[in-house]
């Protein structure tokens, strides 16, 4: 099945979020904002459950994302800020975007080369939902720089994000999706180094669908 593996970096404030961006702006890089939007029960049972449905309004175009996290510990070996997940992607018209009900219909439609790990996806949504209703629970918004660096003879994408949670609650931070042929260890013990001769503090980040889903609970 389709796994998205992926280090994440939290900074501190801005400006050493700024010392980061100066430090590649010389790179190919593309700059946008998104929209994320979450749909979920009333009482949260996908994200009680380690399992996700986002939508990602960018550009004008919206990207359906359902994830489920596959370890919740990381071994001995692994980084810290190491995250795994089962995940499946798909486009949507924007007219359809908004509606939980068309929008697990058109999961269920949807074919490619990755159904394993869509149908595995779906199965577990169904289990968990039952006859309970989905709806939106609500979005967070982020402006996103998105970085290309040579690591060895790769070219990786380095995500730098700027988050608003809303009420004056913004994050700084950087993730790097890594193939399944790179060792996630000597990635990670790269960008260490880069952050070092930037001269930047970096901290575990979780991920912000989960950092977005405690801020619910806390309001609920």
């Amino acid at each position: 099945m389709l796994r998205e593996v992926e280090l994440k970096y939290k900074f501190l404030n801005q400006n050493s979020f700024k010392k980061i961006k100066d430090h590649f702006s010389n790179n190919s890089s593309t700059a946008f904002q998104q929209k994320n939007l979450f749909f979920d029960t009333s009482a949260l049972n996908l994200y009680r459950n380690n399992i996700i449905i986002r939508i990602r309004e960018a550009n004008n175009r919206f990207m359906c994302t359902l994830k489920a996290n596959i370890n919740n510990e990381n071994s001995l070996h692994e980084p810290n800020n190491l995250l795994s997940n089962f995940e499946f992607e798909f486009y949507l018209s924007k007219y359809s975007s908004r509606d939980p009900k068309i929008l697990l219909k058109k999961c269920i439609q949807e074919n490619s080369e990755n159904n394993s790990t869509r149908l595995y996806l779906i199965r577990r949504i169904e289990k968990i939902i039952q006859s309970k209703c989905v709806y939106n629970v609500g979005h967070f918004t982020n402006k996103r720089n998105k970085v290309c660096i040579r690591m060895n003879e790769f070219t990786l994408n380095l995500e730098l994000d700027e988050t608003d949670f809303g009420n004056n609650d913004i994050s700084y931070e950087a993730e790097i999706e890594i193939p399944e042929h790179l060792d996630p260890v000597n990635v990670n013990n790269n960008m260490i180094t880069i952050f070092k001769n930037i001269g930047v503090e970096f901290f575990q980040s979780e991920s912000k669908s989960r950092k977005f889903f405690k801020k619910i609970q806390k309001l609920s």
